[in-house]
């Protein structure tokens, strides 16, 4: 591989799927050695960990990419400043906690398990941010590795541990090493630039301004992706969180590493559109919100007709999942998908607080799902409930960035995607649960498709034309 391979857009794309692929064997490791019970503990240091990543997003490396002014080392030290300052409190916070998540939880013997996590934020808030220079320059190596490492490295120790330990143990030093190994190799690979803790009044106050909103966003997609976990745990059983968590973390993966890829390649490109000046015509706008619209479409087919078949082969059937569990958690990442594009314009458009209002209207909807599992409703009531939020959520995300499209995607377009993946999701409703044979599903999918492709071609041409460029400008 020549270095400007290693440096492109394309060995980042490729390190994507690798660690996505690593990300899924550890999983598999862990479901196939562990008992039921034991995996679900493991799903609370995932929810732990998801916590961590959460008060993390405090939005500073998106501000490295996003500001007009390539950072100097006085911004870049204001960065690693405020990154380490969260990582203390969070430590701290968590360390507190971790009495209250172990009887939560419902393993109150293992409280001293949360709070070895508990030492996790500080270290990574060590890390060095020279990879997001690099990636501002069009450089993705230092990203990829940062990326990678800590996921392949998981592997192995999971590996190497299922040799001494069978129980949950397996899971917290794998856990341990997917966080601390990235920051490590931060500092590895920074360049041109020495990791600095000295901040500039006037770079924070900017930072903050920035980064508050995101910061606070994080807090509520942590409520919204792994309160229901949380949830789950606390008033269903291991066992059924287990399954859950089986099930949500095998249909979510694809949508994780597709939101990072996008987040990484367009975030930029997609902020020089936003400016002042910029012409009416936004083909990277139209091409991003479109591509996740096509996503969306893609993961509700493919996850409600074959996630129950997939999970079921892969974990075993002490994992198999009702098909009605599977269909609405399709639905749900599909819809997430497909709001994540405003999202991402409302950060390039420096307007974070777009994405908090949007993120908040979502969260509200743990409120009535808390209610249902306390009263004892069964999980398929609660995934509604979820489902519902996810729509309220995308309806106002795309609200609120609408001045902020372009000439080529209007509302009205969008409105028109929209009422059409709603006939799309009632037609995989009746064809994942018809209980038919596999060729009257696969007719109905053939037909929903076929007749989408049409629309495209016929209504949305020059959005098509928009997908294609974003797709040729990353090579």
């Amino acid at each position: 591989m020549t270095r400007s391979f290693l440096h492109s857009a394309k060995f980042y794309t490729l390190t994507q799927i690798v660690s996505s692929v690593a990300i899924f064997l550890r999983n598999l490791i862990l479901a196939r050695l562990l008992s039921v019970d034991d995996f679900g503990i493991a799903s609370t240091f995932a929810i732990v960990m998801s916590f961590i990543e959460a008060f993390s997003t405090i939005g500073t490396d998106k501000y490295l990419l996003v500001t007009k002014d390539r950072p100097n080392k006085y911004v870049l030290g204001s960065a690693h400043f405020l990154f380490l300052v969260r990582g203390i409190l969070v430590s701290i916070m968590l360390y507190l906690m971790s009495g209250w998540l172990a009887r939560v939880f419902g393993v109150p013997d293992l409280e001293w398990a949360y709070q070895v996590l508990a030492i996790i934020p500080f270290l990574k808030g060590l890390t060095h941010f020279s990879y997001v220079l690099q990636q501002r320059d069009g450089e993705y190596f230092a990203l990829s590795m940062f990326e990678l490492s800590g996921q392949l490295a998981s592997l192995i120790v999971v590996a190497i541990a299922s040799l001494y330990y069978v129980d949950y143990q397996i899971a917290l030093y794998a856990v341990m090493t997917t966080m601390i190994l990235p920051v490590i190799l931060s500092h590895s690979y920074a360049r041109g630039c020495t990791y600095s803790l000295l901040p500039d009044k006037q770079d924070l106050i900017l930072m903050l301004k920035f980064a508050w909103p995101i910061f606070l966003g994080s807090i509520l997609i942590f409520a919204v992706l792994h309160g229901d976990k949380t949830i789950v745990g606390a008033y269903y059983s291991l066992s059924e969180l287990a399954i859950f968590s089986i099930a949500f973390s095998l249909l979510s993966l694809p949508a994780i590493v597709l939101v990072k890829l996008y987040t990484s390649l367009y975030l930029a490109p997609m902020a020089q559109e936003c400016l002042p000046g910029s012409p009416i015509n936004k083909p990277i706008i139209s091409g991003v919100v479109f591509h996740f619209v096509i996503i969306g479409f893609l993961a509700l087919s493919g996850f409600s007709l074959l996630g129950q078949e997939v999970i079921t082969l892969i974990y075993g059937e002490r994992y198999e999942p009702p098909q009605s569990m599977v269909f609405l958690i399709a639905l749900a990442m599909a819809l997430r998908l497909m709001r994540t594009a405003p999202s991402l314009l409302a950060i390039a458009s420096h307007n974070p607080v777009f994405g908090l209002k949007q993120d908040l209207a979502r969260a509200l909807a743990i409120i009535p799902a808390f209610y249902l599992a306390s009263a004892g409703f069964e999980l398929e009531f609660f995934l509604w409930v979820a489902v519902f939020g996810e729509v309220i959520a995308t309806i106002l995300g795309f609200w609120l960035v609408r001045g902020l499209l372009g000439s080529e995607l209007t509302l009205y377009r969008i409105t028109g995607l929209y009422l059409y993946f709603l006939v799309f999701v009632i037609c995989m409703f009746f064809a994942s649960n018809a209980g038919g044979t596999i060729w009257i599903v696969l007719v109905i999918l053939l037909f929903s498709w076929l007749v989408f492709i049409g629309i495209l071609f016929v209504i949305f041409r020059s959005l098509l034309e928009s997908s294609l460029y974003i797709i040729k400008k990353v090579h």
